[in-house]
């Protein structure tokens, strides 16, 4: 389950989870301690890669760099959610303003103070840097490892 954030990752990756059994991991969950600070690199890789490593899984999110291109090769299928940069910068507004009554957002560590200026702007940067970056990146290895048939672009989820 790849995107940029805010793109409804996390929901969509819920509602497959309980419709098919299939173990969720939420990569934020192993990304960021409850503060919402990166925790060590050197930690968090060889966790995602257990995960991968395993027979059956629902990943949502992108995680370290450096698993992405392994997860792809694994994955039976690839959720490529393309959600319009706008609709994302929105999402992740109103993301924000949940967390101001108490909501957790989803696939988020609980307790994260998600209202607070650093993590937005960094929300903020991360969807330019996935928008401009990494989801070009994507494609190209979607289609140099001619992985088309094995990606799926679910319609917009609202």
């Amino acid at each position: 389950m790849i995107g940029p954030i805010g793109s409804g990752k996390s929901t969509l990756a819920q509602r497959i989870h309980h419709q098919t059994g299939l173990p969720l991991y939420a990569l934020d969950l192993l990304l960021f301690d409850e503060q919402g600070k990166v925790k060590n690199h050197k930690d968090v890789v060889p966790q995602v890669q257990e995960i991968q490593n395993s027979e059956r899984w629902i990943i949502d999110g992108y995680g370290p760099y450096e698993t992405i291109l392994d997860r792809l090769e694994r994955a039976d299928e690839i959720v490529f959610l393309q959600t319009p940069l706008v609709l994302c910068w929105l999402l992740i507004t109103l993301r924000w303003i949940k967390s101001l009554c108490g909501l957790p957002p989803r696939g988020q560590p609980r307790g994260l103070s998600v209202f607070n200026i650093n993590n937005i702007k960094k929300s903020y940067l991360t969807l330019w840097k996935q928008h401009q970056v990494m989801n070009p990146q994507i494609k190209l290895w979607i289609q140099r490892k001619n992985w088309t048939e094995k990606v799926k672009y679910p319609k917009l989820l609202l």
